[in-house]
């Protein structure tokens, strides 16, 4: 992903990068996406989940992601609850939202 980045005709352009990567931050292959600076990673770790689709993942439990080209220098990363009910959801997905300021 990172030498597509790299290849890009409009270098200077703005990018998104975001996706079900079924993987946390901790994950070497997420780490090394945001090592070498092509990707900003807004989030912050203190989402607290209403699932019970696998509980030893929960709290914190950060899957899906938006990354951005560093070009966009605030935004507000949230990820939202799923859940139906007050005590369990459907998945281990959330939806995530990432709102860039100007």
């Amino acid at each position: 992903m990172i030498e597509k980045i790299k290849s890009r005709k409009y270098k200077k352009n703005p990018y998104i990068v975001m996706g079900d990567l079924n993987a946390t931050l901790k994950n070497p292959a997420v780490k090394s996406l945001l090592a070498n600076g092509f990707l900003k990673d807004h989030g912050k770790n203190d989402y607290r989940s209403s699932s019970m689709w696998k509980p030893d993942l929960v709290p914190g439990l950060r899957i899906d992601h938006i990354f951005t080209s560093p070009y966009f220098e605030k935004a507000d990363f949230a990820v939202e609850s799923n859940s139906g009910n007050l005590d369990w959801s459907g998945s281990d997905h959330h939806p995530v939202v990432l709102r860039i300021k100007e």
